[in-house]
Formats: C-alpha cells, sequence, structure tokens
C-alpha cells in the first residue's frame, strides 16, 4: 500500500469535501487515453473492490446501487453522472472481488453504467479477458505502464495487469487524484499528488523545495504528465474554460515539516512549471491546517 506521512496523512485527506471551501467539491477516476490519436476516449471508469463474503456475480440492478450508495453515497455518485453527462463521457463503475492469482484464479466483473442522475441505467456480466480487450480499445491499442512496473497500488487486479501479465499489454487506465468542481459542477483545478519518499540521509534525497516537474518530465513520468494534460484540453474544450494543474509534492518520511504547491502549464509533450505560481506551506497537524492548504490552492487557481 501506499506510504502516508506520520501525522499529516495525504492530499486525500486535506482537499476531502468537507475541508473544501463552500460549493467546491471533487471527484476522481480513471479515463483512457487514445495513444493512437493522443485524443481522450469517451469513457470513464471507477473501480470498486468487493467484499468476499458478497454475494456475486450480483445482476440485481437495484440491490448493486442501494450498496453502491452504501460504499459511496448516492450525492457523490450523483454528482459524477451529472459531471459525466455534462462532459459528454460514459461513466462506468466496474465491481470486481480480488484474486491472490490473477492468472490461475481470475475474477469476473460486473459493469455498471451511471446516468446523468447517478442511478445504474445497466449491469453487463464480464470476464477478465473481455475487460482487457475493452482496455485496449480505449487505449488505443496494447499498452504498458512502462519497464519500471507498478510498484504501489490499490489493488491486486491493477498490479497483475502492470507486473504480472505485460504479455497482454492492458495496463488499467490511470487516473485523476482529484479534479475540482465549483458549484455548477465545472472543472476549476486538475491535482496531481507527488510523494517524496526518500529522507535526507539518503544521497538521492530530494528536498521539498527543490521539488519540480523537470525532475521528472520528460524522463521517466512523460505519458502520466502528458494523459493529465489529454484530460485539461479535453475540458477545457468542453466547458470552454482554461483549467489549470497542479502538483502537490509531499513528503512521507519522518521529520518532514513542508509540502508544495506547483502550477503546471504548457502544451502536450511540452509541459513545464510556472514559477510565477508556486506556493510552499507547513504540512498540516489538525483539519484547521488542512483548510489552509485548500484555501491557498484555491487561491492559486
Amino acid at each position: 500500500m501506499p506510504r502516508k506521512h506520520q501525522y499529516s496523512g495525504t492530499p486525500d485527506d486535506w482537499f476531502s469535501d468537507s475541508l473544501l471551501p463552500n460549493n467546491f467539491s471533487g471527484i476522481s477516476f480513471d479515463f483512457f487515453v487514445n495513444w493512437s490519436t493522443y485524443q481522450l476516449s469517451d469513457e470513464i471508469w471507477i473501480k470498486r473492490i468487493v467484499d468476499n463474503k458478497y454475494y456475486w456475480p450480483q445482476l440485481n440492478r437495484s440491490t448493486l446501487e442501494h450498496d453502491l450508495y452504501k460504499c459511496d453515497t448516492k450525492a457523490y455518485v450523483g454528482t459524477l453522472g451529472a459531471f459525466a453527462d455534462r462532459s459528454k463521457v460514459k461513466l462506468n463503475y466496474q465491481f470486481f472481488k480480488e484474486s491472490d492469482d490473477w492468472n490461475s484464479q481470475p475474477q469476473s466483473f460486473i459493469s455498471a453504467s451511471i446516468d446523468k442522475q447517478g442511478k445504474i441505467s445497466s449491469v453487463t456480466h464480464k470476464s477478465l479477458t473481455t475487460i482487457k480487450n475493452e482496455i485496449q480499445t480505449l487505449s488505443g491499442g496494447p499498452v504498458s505502464v512502462g519497464s519500471k512496473g507498478l510498484t504501489y497500488s490499490s489493488t491486486t487486479l491493477e498490479c497483475y495487469l502492470a507486473n504480472g501479465d505485460k504479455a497482454s499489454k492492458a495496463a488499467w487506465p490511470g487516473d485523476v487524484d482529484l479534479l475540482i468542481l465549483d458549484k455548477n459542477l465545472t472543472p476549476v483545478a486538475i491535482l496531481e499528488y507527488k510523494k517524496n519518499t526518500i529522507p535526507p540521509r539518503y544521497s538521492n534525497n530530494i528536498p521539498i523545495t527543490d521539488e519540480q516537474l523537470s525532475n521528472y518530465y520528460p524522463k521517466p513520468d512523460q505519458r502520466k504528465y502528458d494523459r493529465l494534460a489529454i484530460l485539461r484540453d479535453f475540458l477545457n474544450h468542453q466547458f470552454q474554460r482554461d483549467i489549470p494543474i497542479f502538483n502537490l509534492y509531499f513528503p512521507t518520511w519522518k521529520g518532514s515539516t513542508y509540502m508544495k504547491i506547483e502550477h503546471i502549464i504548457g502544451d502536450v509533450k511540452n509541459l513545464r512549471s510556472n514559477p510565477e505560481n508556486v506556493s510552499l506551506r507547513p504540512l498540516p497537524t489538525n483539519k484547521k491546517e488542512m483548510q489552509k492548504i485548500t484555501y491557498s490552492l484555491i487561491t492559486m487557481i
């Protein structure tokens, strides 16, 4: 599992809806880029792991919808559905049980389409093979995560697709860590969370003050950031506005005290930092200090 700071947690904690300023909310989802055209595909996914005790596969739409609302809340699913409708993309939840060995014991999937009211409009039972084929179709062909593989992940499925099933080249799509929306569900900012995991006692430590896009772009993370820029350009066109991308650098090692917010500008394949829009802030120790970070970012938009 991903590392966390000893007392500050992660940006997921700082930018929760309860701490964002009034009239703002946040969503996250997995999205596809067709790498043959460098265009955003018209489908976004959200993965949810099904408890091993749960009856499966569950094909009853009302039962699945009821339990989805218990997991994600009806309000959140409604926000996602309305946003997808406004963005003219399809929203699908992918439900599955985890496997200790996806190669020899693959699990099946239930794919649930969500309408603009946040209700499940259709339910489809799919195999792992079907999911891998859909990933390749939406990605414009075979897709992998690169030679370094995947070290941390929220599911064994993603690790399997990235590391244990390289022959299929059907890596699960990357996500947007947070997309901040205003009261009209219009996107106002894209956030990417970047961990600083190496403490100062090691020679390859990068001080938080020195964290910047050029440390990772174009190598080794060009595809990750170009993905976000492609999402930004798509949303800019759909909503007729200029939506900024921000990197949030945060340390996970003991004794660290600062985090950094960096504005990313430029075109796909030519991204860069904006030196005039950077904020260095103390790591939060309580909810009030977390809220100060959210307000600091909102003022940078």
